[in-house]
């Protein structure tokens, strides 16, 4: 034996095998950084605790292009009102899907809740199943009843997701 081998001497000479050259792991490369820590993420969903999951994001989107063309009919069935009384209260009922849509797109958004939205989805996927039926009686086919049924449907499944869910109870919203 040749000198001491405590990690008094380690300290005492500048440290061990660790410090020399050729030891432990390389530099880091230019540009390099650390990945975001996502252990408080729930198990599968890669967000971290606390940031929207892109469940509740596609719901909003979807609950405002449907918005969107619910104001779209509302317009025509006013405009065309002039002609038919009645196409006013159909005008009414398109307006009245429209603002929940919007409504329950923004609280979603803000972490406020999500049962408006997922009733206005519902509401538009019950009505577009209604249209489908009747267009079906008729011996046509509406695929866009199909598209707002699908949309109406999804905007509730993404909301009834763990996700979406564990979102919305970490802000005390249901």
């Amino acid at each position: 034996m040749s000198g001491p081998s405590g990690p008094e001497h380690h300290s005492a000479q500048g440290g061990g095998p660790e410090d020399q050259p050729g030891w432990g792991a390389p530099p880091p490369p230019p540009g390099y950084a650390p990945a975001p820590n996502w252990s408080d993420a729930p198990a599968g969903y890669g967000a971290p605790a606390g940031q929207r999951p892109p469940q509740v994001l596609t719901a909003a989107v979807l609950g405002f292009v449907v918005a969107f063309f619910a104001l779209i009919g509302a317009l025509g069935l006013f405009a065309l009102a002039t002609i038919f009384a009645l196409f006013a209260i159909f005008g009414v009922l398109y307006l009245a899907i429209a603002v929940m849509n919007i409504w329950g797109g923004v609280q979603a958004l803000s972490g406020r809740g999500s049962t408006v939205l997922k009733t206005g989805g519902l509401v538009t996927a019950g009505l577009a199943l209604l249209g489908l039926i009747t267009s079906l009686t008729q011996g046509e086919f509406s695929s866009w009843s199909i598209v707002l049924i699908a949309a109406g449907v999804g905007i509730f499944f993404l909301l009834n997701q763990p996700a979406s869910q564990q979102y919305f109870a970490a802000r005390g919203a249901r």
